[in-house]
């Protein structure tokens, strides 16, 4: 008897082959599910470790730019007093007086003065200025730091000033005699016309 029997009825083919067919399309389903959970393992993000070819994600920084915090060193003064800053210590002035420098063109002064030793005490100020051709101005102040500079009656201005060893010596000449004022920067010393002289340290 051969494979294929043709002696057969074609009725008996039907229920061997259905069967079949079946089995078939339960094994092809299981083969499929078996494949596509393999392939879903491979896949990143789904438990089977990062895929290699996977960068990370690059975030932009922000530009190096410095900040710039405002300076507290200087503080605004009324009109006509020095500019005072912490730079040479509490209450200190950098530049001269701007009476200083009103005085100093009038003396023909370009005025643009600079300071070149300011020296307190317990009783009075001294600044000593120069301005671009190398000309010395000698303002003194009898009082408080802070104080308005009044000419002729809390402040002397003189323009006969030299550099001596060490400091500085202004020369007031008057009709009563001549007073000199020898400043460094730790004390001044004041030389009476009538004769004498006083100091007054720095402080």
């Amino acid at each position: 008897m051969s494979v294929f029997d043709t002696d057969r009825p074609r009725g008996a083919w039907l229920g061997p082959l259905a069967v079949a067919v079946v089995l078939l399309a339960v094994i092809g389903g299981a083969v499929g599910f078996l494949l596509a959970t393999n392939d879903g393992d491979d896949r990143p993000g789904l438990g089977a470790g990062p895929d290699p070819t996977v960068r990370p994600t690059l975030v932009a920084e922000a530009p190096d730019t410095p900040t710039y915090a405002p300076d507290p060193t200087y503080a605004p003064t009324p009109t006509g007093q020095p500019v005072r800053t912490t730079a040479a210590g509490p209450g200190r002035p950098t530049t001269c007086p701007a009476h200083t420098v009103t005085l100093a063109r009038e003396t023909g002064s370009a005025g643009d003065l600079s300071l070149t030793l300011y020296l307190r005490t317990r009783h009075s100020e001294v600044w000593i200025c120069t301005d671009p051709h190398g000309t010395l101005f000698y303002q003194g102040h009898s009082g408080q730091p802070g104080e308005k500079l009044v000419e002729g009656v809390n402040a002397l201005f003189l323009t006969d000033v030299s550099a001596t060893g060490g400091g500085y010596l202004a020369t007031n000449h008057t009709d009563r005699g001549t007073t000199r004022y020898r400043v460094t920067a730790d004390k001044l010393v004041i030389e009476h016309e009538g004769g004498g002289a006083e100091t007054q340290p720095a402080i």
